[in-house]
């Protein structure tokens, strides 16, 4: 779907401040009309942060705003797919044990020799659907390429498959891939480059990092 125009958007952002003040006055919000016609992202998307902002207000009447919150995570977990996909974080690491759950090494290696290092990768944006045996589906793949100082790709691994199931839908998303430098790379600087594409929003994201890689004295 194309992306809106500024005068389309800004036409959103009006209704969706009168929305805002019809809700803080003690309206219903989201009256026919007040809001173009559901149709883009866009409109979705206002109608859900909209719905979730009444949810809480009704939540409060009632409850404390501690036990109202809840009406406000419901409507970030129905906008979250939303979100354009994103590489929140990437590093080196020497070990990866979980999400947000790894040892980062400095960039700086030994050329003449072959040698592993983990990149950990954590997205948002990412898309799941319901799959096989009603399990939460989240398919990825990942191309990992090597660039010198002169902007010439010299060293290139995949794209490769990430294809993951949960019971639960993912809030928390990251790939943890171990990659084999070999040992024919002369010293200097190099870029490592992160790919990523989403197989189900046909969304792409990319990170990058530098690393150098010395001669021995």
């Amino acid at each position: 779907m194309p992306a809106p125009t500024s005068q389309a958007t800004s036409d959103l952002a009006t209704a969706f401040l009168r929305e805002l003040g019809d809700i803080a006055s003690g309206g219903l919000g989201g009256e026919a009309g007040s809001l173009p016609e559901p149709g883009s992202t866009e409109q979705r998307t206002l109608a859900a942060v909209l719905q979730g902002i009444s949810d809480f207000r009704d939540r409060m009447k009632s409850k404390s705003v501690r036990e109202a919150v809840p009406a406000l995570l419901d409507m970030a977990d129905r906008i979250r797919p939303v979100a354009p996909l994103a590489i929140s974080n990437l590093a080196m690491c020497s070990k990866v044990d979980g999400f947000g759950n790894y040892e980062v090494v400095e960039a700086r290696f030994a050329s003449g020799r072959e040698f592993s290092i983990a990149i950990y990768c954590e997205l948002t944006g990412f898309s799941s659907r319901i799959g096989e045996r009603a399990m939460w589906e989240t398919r990825l793949s990942q191309e990992i390429t090597l660039v010198d100082s002169s902007g010439q790709v010299v060293w290139k691994d995949g794209p490769s498959p990430v294809v993951d199931t949960c019971r639960n839908r993912r809030r928390d998303f990251f790939v943890a891939r171990v990659i084999r430098l070999p040992g024919t790379l002369p010293p200097g600087k190099y870029v490592l480059h992160s790919r990523i594409v989403d197989q189900i929003s046909r969304e792409a994201a990319a990170g990058a990092l530098e690393m150098a890689l010395v001669g021995e004295k």
